[in-house]
């Protein structure tokens, strides 16, 4: 059982538990009014014994001097009186009563009335005399001094009073215990509604409403373990960070919202967005896999829009990735073919719809083996995976190359473009070799192509060294709201080499970004001479391959 299914019963534990204990301490406070009561009718049981003691030994004494009684049964009542005194001076149930009325004080001169007769008791014979007189005058006088004192208290309005305020405080400590009671459970409402609240915040993402990633996993496990046939679909949209990058992420945000609006209305299946510009459908009333089919292609036409803003307008497009699953097959699979069917809709040679075969699990297969092989390298520094290429690059009627282009290559000649890198979250690790290995091979500048986004995590990483004299970075294009990336590249001193130029370019080169290079590589002669004028009013050089 995972932590986070483990809190539901953790809280419901902890909601018994305080309601039991509160309704627990109801019940023993019930139960000690009545220990109170108790203790008190035994401390006048006590005061009661002591007066009857009292007396029955004043009324054997009597008998004795009058000759009546004997000295036996006079002793007994002597032993039994001392006794009684003797517990009363020093009980726990009578601690409370000796501190009032002046009980205390009567019962110790009990005690010193007895002792004077002590050592005539242990002779067995009692001298008449004054002392004798004077010492049953004040037993006398200390018995009635208790009998009185034992009415009020034992029949008196004394002890009503009392039991009538520990019953009254009884009272209100129930009332405020029920009140506690009654905050607890609103308390513990509250966190279980709280706890509800975070579990669907935990399931949602901010942005767009829609499920997260995790709220996508348990949807499948579900429909996985239920419907006969489930269908996942993985989208992205087409150009995306174009929007971004030229409108602003306030519009790509705003983009993003619209297109889960959308999902989010499309009756046959559940959406999710699981990152960037990234969503998924989970279809589980497909009955088979034409119909799985026509809904994806379905959902190709419900996102082919234009979206429209006030400064300008985009047609929207999106690639989709399509995968099957019958009950009881793994989750995680699944995810891993719809992305791979993903993977080869944005390579473009299949459509921007791509169902996934079992053909395409040697392509995951070689993607693990290449990462794997990449992993080793880093860790052990042996048997490196990939193959280091320098193109020279030339300036216009500049003999000598100015700079080296790089670019990987697998063993195989394949090319290992930086996006795949990225992906893969190697990107940082592999460059800081490569660049360290280049520099070695070459004392020229290394001009590196990458995206905004790769530029702004290498300046980030405490794994890359970038210097200004070794290194160019070579970017697509570049946008007014780059705020962030100016200032680390202005930071680290670096020097910008663009592929892609126009209008705006002029204006970002007077606003202090470090442009020196233009990369014409997908322009032809006569496009890359039509630029001619614009490079040379924004100051920039152009660098082309030497191979070219």
């Amino acid at each position: 059982m995972t932590r986070r299914s483990l809190q539901n019963p953790l809280l419901i534990g902890v909601c018994l538990l305080f309601i039991g204990s509160s309704i627990w301490g109801l019940m023993l406070q019930k139960k000690h009014e009545r220990l109170v009561d108790y203790f008190y009718r035994g401390s006048h049981w006590n005061i009661h014994q002591l007066l009857l003691d009292s007396q029955r030994f004043l009324y054997e004494l009597k008998l004795y001097r009058a000759g009546v009684g004997d000295m036996a049964t006079l002793s007994l009542e002597y032993d039994l009186f001392w006794n009684r005194i003797d517990v009363f001076l020093v009980s726990d149930e009578t601690r409370v009563v000796r501190s009032q009325l002046g009980l205390a004080g009567i019962a110790n001169d009990l005690l010193a009335d007895l002792k004077l007769i002590e050592s005539q008791m242990d002779a067995g014979k009692l001298v008449e005399g004054p002392e004798l007189d004077h010492m049953q005058k004040h037993l006398i006088a200390c018995t009635k001094r208790l009998e009185q004192i034992s009415r009020v208290v034992l029949t008196g309005e004394a002890r009503e009073a009392s039991i009538t305020q520990i019953r009254r405080n009884m009272l209100l400590l129930q009332v405020w215990q029920l009140t506690l009671l009654v905050a607890g459970v609103l308390l513990v409402a509250a966190l279980v509604r709280a706890n509800v609240l975070n579990r669907r915040q935990a399931r949602t993402d901010p942005l767009t409403q829609l499920g997260n990633r995790l709220a996508m996993h348990e949807r499948l496990d579900v429909s996985l373990s239920r419907a006969p046939l489930v269908a996942l679909v993985i989208l992205d949209l087409k150009r995306f960070k174009l929007v971004n990058d030229q409108l602003g992420y306030q519009v790509g945000d705003r983009l993003l919202q619209v297109v889960a609006d959308k999902l989010d209305a499309w009756p046959h299946g559940d959406a999710f967005r699981l990152g960037g510009d990234e969503f998924a459908c989970v279809l589980d009333q497909c009955p088979d896999d034409g119909s799985c089919l026509a809904r994806a292609e379905e959902l190709i036409a419900l996102l082919a829009f234009e979206f429209r803003t006030r400064e300008s307008s985009f047609q929207l497009a999106c690639r989709l990735g399509l995968a099957l699953a019958q009950r009881g097959e793994d989750r995680d699979r699944l995810i891993d073919h719809c992305i791979l069917a993903l993977n080869q809709a944005k390579g473009g040679q299949q459509g921007d719809l791509v169902q996934f075969s079992h053909a395409m699990l040697g392509q995951l297969q070689l993607r693990h083996n290449r990462v794997r092989g990449l992993q080793i390298w880093l860790e052990r520094g042996l048997g490196m995976p990939l193959t280091l290429v320098l193109e020279p690059m030339m300036e216009a009627h500049h003999p000598q190359p100015v700079a080296m282009r790089l670019s990987l290559n697998w063993g195989q000649g394949e090319a290992c473009s930086l996006n795949w890198l990225e992906e893969s979250g190697l990107l940082e690790e592999v460059l800081s070799r490569v660049l360290v290995q280049a520099h070695t091979m070459t004392s020229q500048p290394l001009l590196l192509g990458l995206s905004k986004t790769q530029l702004l995590r290498l300046l980030r990483s405490p794994l890359v060294t970038l210097t200004p004299a070794c290194f160019i970075a070579g970017l697509p294009y570049l946008a007014r709201d780059d705020a962030e990336l100016k200032q680390q590249v202005l930071k680290a001193g670096l020097v910008l080499a663009l592929e892609e130029i126009g209008s705006a370019t002029l204006a970002l080169a007077r606003g202090g970004w470090p442009l020196a290079y233009w990369t014409p590589c997908r322009e032809g002669e006569e496009e890359a001479a039509a630029f001619q004028p614009l490079v040379q009013a924004i100051g920039l050089k152009t660098l082309r391959s030497a191979r070219r």
